[in-house]
């Protein structure tokens, strides 16, 4: 099976729909103010728009409200990915799919994901002092992740310090399903390089995947 690719921290409709023709399986939206790649509803729909139903489109939050994450899933995304402190009632009240991402520092963090109502885990890096939950640009433990990863009944995608010069090691190591990717496709915080995009994608594809991206396809 081919890895789960998810490109995180878009902006703008140009790198939104370059991330889906070169065949990644979700895109992401970071509803958090202090991160350079935040977005508002509205730019989330602008994002959308065009785009099929089929592909995740994962709001990323971090302790926000149900109240605050209803405009985001009414502009388009269909997955919120919780990356903060959220409770499982608070998860089992969002009518959509739901992520939870771990920052895995040390083996008893992942103990959070037992039994919590979720369809996927994102395995995070954990950086002392890191002002941000995540999109950090640091490499995470991949021992830890691989632990981890080994005994999860959920599928699980790697995150942290993603690129493309390091993704193909980073899978066969960790066995995840599949990887998140954000700061490893920019130019500069919350700026993406479609170059990077193009490339990581592109690897993913002749290297992992066998499989054209979606350009190619009538």
């Amino acid at each position: 099976m081919h890895p789960f690719v998810k490109i995180c921290g878009l902006r703008n409709p140009e790198d939104a729909r370059l991330a889906y023709e070169l065949g990644a399986d979700a895109i992401g939206f970071v509803n958090y103010a202090k991160s350079p790649r935040h977005v508002t509803p509205e730019e989330v729909r602008f994002c959308c728009a065009g785009l099929p139903a089929t592909l995740k489109k994962v709001l990323v939050c971090v302790n926000a409200s149900r109240d605050e994450i209803l405009p985001y899933l009414e502009a388009g995304c269909n997955v919120v990915q919780l990356h903060g402190q959220e409770t499982p009632e608070f998860a089992r009240s969002l009518p959509c799919e739901v992520w939870l991402a771990l920052r895995l520092g040390q083996a008893s963090d992942g103990l959070r994901a037992r039994d919590f109502p979720c369809s996927r885990i994102v395995c995070d890096s954990a950086p002392r002092h890191a002002e941000l939950p995540g999109g950090t640009g640091e490499t995470g433990d991949w021992q830890l992740a691989r632990d981890f990863t080994a005994k999860s009944s959920l599928p699980v995608l790697l995150a942290g310090g993603l690129h493309v010069g390091n993704v193909r090691q980073a899978l066969l190591e960790v066995g995840a399903a599949g990887v998140d990717l954000s700061s490893g496709v920019e130019s500069a915080p919350g700026i993406k390089d479609p170059t990077k995009i193009a490339a990581f994608l592109r690897l993913l594809n002749a290297q992992l995947r066998g499989r054209p991206d979606r350009r190619q396809q009538p």
